[in-house]
């Protein structure tokens, strides 16, 4: 891990900025340029428009059979790559057409004169023979030579001028039949007895550019220049050849028809799926990112994909071959989850320097420094030194502010709010300078005190909104420590205080404002409770919500009314002031103005559209996210940058926060969960080191006045290929990343131009897919890499989630929530909203299978006879069909038949002693463990009034207004044809 950068290379910083090479310059974070559906901010181009700039073939095409003297190598990619079929040669002609490739291929080393010295031993001859004719073979002293790093070759790129050198022509090839191979045979390495570091084999290689095959001819091409065998070697090579002949006129039958199964990208490339033919495509398991393909002293240098993670596990050497693949290159950032097992390093100097490196911390002596902690460790998080800290700790003050409008009293929230603050004062994060403030408003604003003559609170009326100010500040921040009883005494009558209330307005701006100054000089985190349009004072709104368009094609008013929210966010960034939003309304409240306010200041948005105490699902989520907001860590006072090696930068951000420099993000509280991306640029051209390196710093204030650094690494190849990065990609971060740059382009532009560049990043992608395969292409068939499978199906899913639907009635406030969701959540929280998990209740007895498999989200899984469970991520439902058994109504809903179930629904699942509804319940709760929101479950019947909430999310299949996952496809084909 490259240490951290030097504090004396900013100078005139604030807050220990200083020590991740922080600066003081800020810029607004700036939305995307406009662009017609280009989420990247250029236009795109139509497939039949742009220039588009194909692979050279492979230098050893996979139907040919190029057979190289002069060192002893021999390369037949089909031969090497797929093995035989058992079933389709009898086993002494595999044992003979092996013994004669590797007789053969020992030959003509010797015939090079490079092995009877080394290997005085036949057999020793002989298995390095075989050795060296395998593709993955590298000789020692040549296993770092530059001529060797290209994925497709391991042969040097030039011949001795002595070399002799012999293609063998491939046969006829016939166009309508499949394609098989026969199998390889692995041998047990044998170290030789000879020290081979100071030897050198040479290995020529050979020109075939003009041996090229193309998949879509029925052809067969004979070099005309080409060099004989030696004599001596005629016997041997005309076994060998007459076998290798044998098994390609028998064998070798590609199938045009599978289109792009002959790529000319490499024999090692993963065959593609034609996803009009592959209909079944979720993995068993679930969805696991690829692992980048490092040296293997460097396989765990990295640190879970859920801390970071990047769309391609490959960085591209240029960022031409970026613009080839037309995939987004990103990084994803979850900083501050919550880890059971962290290392944490005190020390009294961060390194920055090579020598202080080589100190071991535990004997304070010169050592290893792979010994070191930041080694060993990919996630760590250091003790800062004083330098660190230009300012005394802060403490750890928040302010409430409750709505308590006649809306937010006739709600119920604010009775469930208080007695879980009163149960949770407790375990709020801080320490012994820990303070509370409370604030009520409507019409007025009123501040609830505790005077140290009186032992019950006050409440202080401020009537003019207009020119807010804070009365006795004393009185109004209470010492936690020291108060705890009075505090819990005034949540206690608070609820009482507002009932039968009459007012309706609410002066939500002045409230901010008076909560701004109480922080004015210390900071902290401001949490708001809000039920309606703010109608009154300082940033008062009009409703711009018409209930007759909510399922128009052109969603109107994603965008803030005004900017009063946004400066007053910047203000309190700047003072270290973070403010979160609780939406309760059941009417609208303009989430799109009021947002600003978290969205700039590094808060967060919590929103419970149609919020009403009788709403038992909504209260039980509500009570759980909020206990949970009360307890959980937090960090003030914070910034973030990502480092990146030289050739790279950071060119945009997506979170909440505000974008001081370039790559430098303001955090004035940081929470365990906040998401991050980060738009990557390649700069310069990368080939100086062989892998590029990320860094997420993150330098906070814990809530015990603790400064601290956290770090995660991220190590990526660097590549050339550009087979190696479409193979790379990680298909969830990609859609992750687009979905967060289709909401910016949503509130700049309009959701029909991030739809459409949506769906055009599918179809842009996989027509270069398709262009760099193969000149001749099927025109009746998508074919895609197995890492880009889930793709269009996972951007359909997109674009009919709650965000980006369209013509579907969509209320105005939960779209804007349910965009802010994506752009700030991490992705493992917002995937599950995107494409939820479906499962089968059913198949949870049998022993062998642990948890059900994930299923398609179409009504064709959906037996009549089973129960079906629907993740959606913040809430599931479980719908049971009507033939269902009555034993399992009794053994996990206690209910004697289907018609028992309410038609209302149920709310949870009760606890019996079975087995049946132990492993359901484990199930259940296995879902939720790995995530921090809680989800209810609610049971519904299949002919109850609220099923439309589980087939709703049935992506897959056809509705009045939405496209079926087929019918997709075949949209996408049009679109790659045309």
């Amino acid at each position: 891990m490259p240490p951290l950068s030097s504090p004396e290379q900013s100078t005139n910083l604030n807050d220990g900025e200083a020590g991740l090479g922080f600066d003081k310059s800020s810029q607004y974070l700036q939305p995307p340029q406009d662009a017609k559906a280009s989420l990247n901010g250029t236009p795109n181009q139509s497939s039949h428009q742009s220039e588009r700039s194909s692979l050279n073939p492979s230098p050893v095409h996979s139907q040919q059979l190029n057979m190289i003297e002069g060192g002893g190598f021999v390369q037949d990619s089909a031969y090497q790559q797929n093995g035989f079929r058992k079933d389709d040669m009898l086993q002494n002609e595999k044992i003979q057409a092996t013994n004669n490739y590797v007789d053969h291929s020992m030959q003509m080393a010797q015939n090079a004169g490079s092995l009877n010295t080394i290997y005085p031993n036949v057999s020793d001859r002989k298995e390095f023979a075989h050795q060296l004719s395998n593709q993955n073979f590298r000789h020692p002293q040549i296993n770092n030579n530059a001529a060797f790093q290209s994925p497709r070759y391991t042969f040097p790129s030039s011949f001795p001028a002595n070399s002799p050198v012999r293609a063998v022509a491939p046969t006829q090839i016939n166009p309508s039949s499949n394609l098989t191979f026969p199998p390889q045979n692995n041998f047990q390495s044998v170290q030789p007895s000879t020290d081979l570091s100071q030897q050198h084999i040479p290995l020529p290689s050979i020109n075939t550019s003009q041996n090229h095959i193309h998949s879509s001819q029925n052809y067969s091409h004979t070099p005309q220049n080409y060099t004989q065998l030696p004599q001596n070697n005629t016997q041997s090579s005309q076994n060998y050849c007459q076998s290798q002949q044998n098994y390609t006129q028998n064998y070798i039958q590609p199938s045009v028809q599978a289109g792009m199964a002959q790529l000319s990208l490499g024999s090692n490339t993963p065959k593609p799926i034609d996803l009009l033919q592959c209909r079944k495509i979720l993995p068993d398991n679930g969805y696991k990112p690829p692992i980048p393909k490092l040296e293997d002293h460097y396989r765990d240098v990295n640190c879970k994909p859920s801390l970071l993670r990047c769309t391609l596990n490959a960085m591209p050497k240029k960022q031409e071959l970026l613009n080839q693949i037309k995939l987004p290159l990103g990084l994803l950032v979850h900083p501050f989850k919550d880890l059971p097992n962290l290392t944490v390093i005190q020390s009294s100097v961060i390194v920055r320097f090579p020598d202080d490196f080589l100190i071991d911390l535990s004997t304070r002596q010169y050592g290893d420094p792979t010994n070191r902690p930041e080694i060993q460790n990919s996630t760590v998080e250091f003790i800062a030194p004083q330098e660190y800290t230009m300012r005394p700790p802060q403490p750890a003050i928040y302010v409430f502010l409750f709505d308590v409008s006649q809306n937010a009293i006739h709600s119920g929230y604010l009775s469930i709010a208080c007695q879980a603050l009163v149960e949770e004062l407790g375990n709020l994060p801080g320490d012994s300078r820990t303070k509370l403030a409370f604030i009520a408003y409507d019409s007025y604003i009123h501040f609830l005190s505790l005077p140290d003559d009186s032992s019950k609170p006050h409440m202080l009326t401020i009537t003019d909104i207009n020119d807010v100010f804070v009365p006795l500040h004393d009185n109004i921040l209470i010492n936690l420590s020291e108060d705890t009883q009075k505090i819990t005494e005034l949540l206690n009558c608070l609820p009482e205080l507002f009932n039968g209330t009459e007012d309706t307005d609410s002066c939500l701006g002045a409230a901010l404002q008076a909560a701004h100054k109480c922080l004015v000089n210390s900071g902290g985190r401001i949490t708001v409770f809000q039920t309606v349009l703010p109608s009154i004072g300082p940033g008062k709104l009009t409703s711009r919500e018409d209930p007759n368009e909510r399922a128009s094609k052109d969603v109107k008013n994603l965008k803030p009314a005004n900017d009063f929210y946004q400066r007053l966010a910047l203000e309190c960034n700047g003072q270290h002031i973070a403010i979160d939003l609780f939406m309760l309304n059941k009417q609208y409240a303009d989430i799109a103005t009021i947002s600003p306010a978290a969205r700039y200041s590094s808060g967060s948005i919590n929103s419970y559209y149609g919020f009403s105490a009788t709403n038992a699902s909504l209260v039980e989520k509500f009570e759980f996210d909020f206990r949970r907001y009360l307890v959980r860590k937090i960090g003030f006072e914070a910034v973030m940058r990502v480092r990146c090696t030289k050739g790279i930068c950071v060119s945009d951000f997506h979170g909440n926060g505000f974008v001081r420099s370039t790559d430098l993000l303001a955090l004035p509280n940081v929470n365990p969960d906040a998401g991050f991306a980060m738009k990557l640029t390649v700069e310069e051209t990368l080939d100086v080191y062989p892998n590029a390196i990320f860094q997420a710093a993150l330098l906070y204030t814990t809530s015990k006045g603790e400064r601290r650094i956290r770090v995660h690494t991220l190590m990526l190849p660097v590549t050339g290929s550009v087979h190696e990065l479409v193979s790379s990609a990680d298909v969830m971060a990609v859609v992750g990343f687009l979905g967060c740059m289709a909401v910016d382009r949503s509130i700049s532009a309009s959701l029909n131009d991030a739809r459409e560049a949506l769906i055009n990043a599918v179809s842009d992608c996989l027509v270069a897919y398709r262009d760099k395969q193969t000149r001749s292409s099927s025109f009746n068939s998508i074919y895609v890499p197995p890492s880009l499978t889930l793709f269009p199906l996972y951007i359909l899913a997109l674009l009919k989630c709650i965000a980006f639907r369209s013509r579907i009635s969509t209320k105005l406030d939960e779209r804007v929530a349910a965009l802010l969701s994506i752009k700030s959540r991490p992705l493992a929280y917002t995937f599950a909203m995107i494409y939820p998990g479906l499962y089968s209740l059913t198949d949870l007895l049998p022993a062998e299978q642990a948890y059900p498999r994930p299923l398609h989200l179409s009504a064709a899984y959906l037996s009549l006879n089973g129960a079906f469970l629907l993740d959606k991520g913040d809430e599931m439902i479980l719908l049971v069909r009507k033939a269902i058994p009555i034993s399992w109504c009794l053994n996990v809903l206690d209910v004697a038949s289907f018609n028992n179930i309410p038609q209302t629904g149920m709310i949870g699942l009760p606890v019996l002693e079975n087995e049946q509804s132990s492993k359901l319940r484990g199930f259940i709760e296995h879902l939720l463990s790995n995530r921090v929101h809680h989800a209810p479950l609610l049971i519904i019947r299949d002919d109850s009034p609220q099923k439309n909430l589980f087939f709703d999310s049935l992506l897959e299949d056809r509705t009045e207004s939405t496209s079926s996952y087929p019918e997709f496809l075949q949209y996408i084909q049009k679109i790659m044809n045309n």
